[in-house]
Parts: C-alpha cells; sequence; structure tokens
C-alpha cells in the first residue's frame, strides 16, 4: 500500500515518514485544523492567540495578547492554497 502526499499528490512507501518528491511530512501532521488554536504562543512568547477574527482568501486573522505590553492586537497569518499545518508551521506546496 501507499500513501499519497497531502501536498504534492506524489506516491510514497507505505513506510515513508517524509514525501519524496517535496520533503512534506507524511506522519503527526495536524488533523484537528488549519487554524493556530487559543493559547498558542508566537515570536519566542511574545504573542498569544486569543481567538480566530476572520478568515479570506489569503488567510487566517487573529486576536492575540501582546505579552509585552498587554494589548489587544491583531494577527494576520497567510496561509496559501494546500498548505498544511506541522505543529505551529505551514508546509507550504511545492
Amino acid at each position: 500500500m501507499s500513501i499519497n502526499c497531502p501536498v504534492c499528490g506524489a506516491e510514497n512507501s507505505d513506510t515513508a515518514i517524509t514525501c519524496r518528491a517535496c520533503g512534506c511530512p507524511l506522519t503527526n501532521i495536524n488533523s484537528v485544523g488549519y487554524q493556530l488554536p487559543s493559547g498558542t504562543l508566537l515570536q519566542q512568547g511574545k504573542y498569544r492567540i486569543e481567538k480566530i477574527l476572520g478568515e479570506g482568501g489569503f488567510g487566517i486573522t487573529y486576536k492575540a495578547i501582546d505579552l509585552e505590553n498587554f494589548t489587544d492586537v491583531a494577527i494576520k497569518e497567510l496561509c496559501p492554497d494546500k498548505f498544511l499545518r506541522h505543529g505551529i508551521n505551514i508546509i507550504w506546496p511545492p
């Protein structure tokens, strides 16, 4: 049995850990969703995601808190078509 890469569609052996064509991880992909969950820390702990404000054709906008001065901020994340999330990182399609 083979595994098709969710990013580029290349066929890989069922024991592959990464795609032979594009290097995308084939295991431990976050299946919960593509948005960052509430509580996620960004920029070495400077910002904490609170909630999603909206989504559109270019990405996701989050409400976050600047933990250095405790102010609300908006963070826009660019999300390409057919991207995958691995932890807090985006895996870009080839």
